[in-house]
């Protein structure tokens, strides 16, 4: 058990410090989107499989799924309901992409399509990450065994108590929901990334 609980611990406190990055981005990418006039080209453009950047061969359908993701993770990270979405094959359509364009649309739109790459590719590490997560807190048997503590007690093995040790699964849970098309629980998951990396 000793081994388990710190394995996930530790995997968790690193899922975590990956997603705090994320949660910066998404956010950053999101204003970005919305005050530059990336919004409004890509809104111009007609018929969805249009390519719209050279790049990373986005079309528009490809473009604003991304985008829908980015804004999905800001609502999810700030505590807000979530539309659920096939998000592993956006994240899929965001790494391949479909059309080159044949010339830049603009300089943003660029820039944003090749940050939407690049999320995809780590979204993909992340849920990979909390899969195995997942996987190896429900074949441990730790689900009976933490119910069993009171709140406060630090986990055998550990430096995490047994309050923030579930918080941790529930977010892990919660994050393959959102990624798999399932139903998510909304919660402050940003104050639950925040207590992992910083220990509070």
């Amino acid at each position: 058990m000793n081994s388990v609980t710190q394995t996930l611990e530790s995997n968790i406190i690193s899922l975590c410090g990956n997603f705090a990055l994320m949660i910066n981005e998404v956010n950053d990418l999101n204003d970005y989107y919305f005050n530059s006039t990336a919004s409004s080209l890509i809104n111009s453009v007609s018929g969805n499989t249009t390519a719209v950047t050279v790049s990373s061969s986005l079309e528009k359908q490809e473009f604003v799924n991304g985008m829908t993701l980015v804004q999905n993770l800001v609502d999810f990270f700030g505590n807000a309901a979530v539309t659920t979405s096939n998000y592993l094959s956006t994240c899929d359509n965001l790494i391949n992409g479909s059309v080159t364009a044949s010339s830049v649309l603009s300089q943003d739109v660029e820039n944003i399509g090749s940050r939407l790459k690049t999320l995809g590719q780590n979204l993909i590490v992340y849920w990979k990450t909390a899969t195995n997560i997942n996987k190896l807190y429900n074949s441990s048997g730790l689900s009976g065994f933490l119910s069993s503590l009171s709140d406060y007690i630090v986990v055998y093995g550990c430096s995490t108590t047994q309050n923030r040790f579930l918080s941790g699964v529930v977010l892990v849970e919660q994050f393959l929901n959102l990624m798999n098309n399932s139903a998510v629980t909304t919660d402050d998951y940003y104050s639950t990334v925040s207590q992992w990396v910083n220990g509070a």
